[in-house]
């Protein structure tokens, strides 16, 4: 009887022992609630502003600068789509150049992210006029045919023109200013004189001197 006693009383231990461990455990870490933060907005375009420097010349550049939402400003004028109201009057590139090919009003946009832009434009091509005129010798000599005529307004000169049988002649594509004309023929003395143009073509006689005088 006593053996069985201390059985119990051993079982009784050993179940406080584990009793008491269990107890001691980690309690469970409770879940943590991560909330992302927000990401702010991509800035938009608002507008587009058509930009330039000058209308003058056959050629010339036109810029394009995005206004967006954030208060910033791009600029867009490689990027932008381009184009013309009226390209018989004006043509503009994919970079903004724009080129004038007539006389009279249009207007260019420039569209970045759906948003358009314009600029209108009064544009004109330069004026030119004529020189003409007839080469001939001194008297009793008469008309020149096969004269060289050039107008030097740079190192090489322009293309020559030759007299006719008549011996005349026309240069066409002068601009407004002043042009050095020069006149030349085997034979005769080289002629020089300067022009001005103005406003209207001019006509210019011309009289070599051979140089058998």
């Amino acid at each position: 009887m006593e053996r069985k006693h201390a059985s119990w009383i051993t079982g009784v231990a050993i179940s406080a022992i584990i009793a008491a461990c269990g107890s001691n455990a980690t309690a469970p870490t409770p879940a943590v609630t991560i909330v992302p933060m927000p990401v702010p907005a991509a800035p938009t375009v608002t507008t587009v502003t058509v930009t330039n420097t000058g209308t003058t010349g056959i050629t010339f550049q036109l810029g394009a600068i995005a206004h967006l939402s954030d208060g910033s400003t791009l600029d867009v004028t490689k990027v932008a789509a381009w184009d013309s109201s009226d390209i018989t009057k004006a043509t503009v590139s994919s970079t903004g150049v724009v080129t004038v090919r007539g006389d009279g009003d249009v207007d260019v946009h420039a569209v970045y992210q759906a948003v358009t832009g314009s600029s209108h434009l009064i544009v004109s091509q330069p004026k030119t006029y004529a020189l003409s005129g007839i080469v001939s010798g001194q008297a009793p000599r008469g008309a020149i045919s096969g004269a060289q005529v050039r107008v030097l307004d740079s190192a090489g000169g322009s293309d020559p023109k030759f007299t006719n049988a008549n011996g005349a002649f026309a240069i066409t594509d002068l601009g407004i200013g002043r042009h050095l004309v020069e006149v030349s023929k085997d034979g005769y003395q080289i002629w020089e004189t300067e022009i001005t143009i103005v406003d209207r073509d001019v006509n210019l006689p011309v009289t070599l001197i051979s140089t058998a005088l």
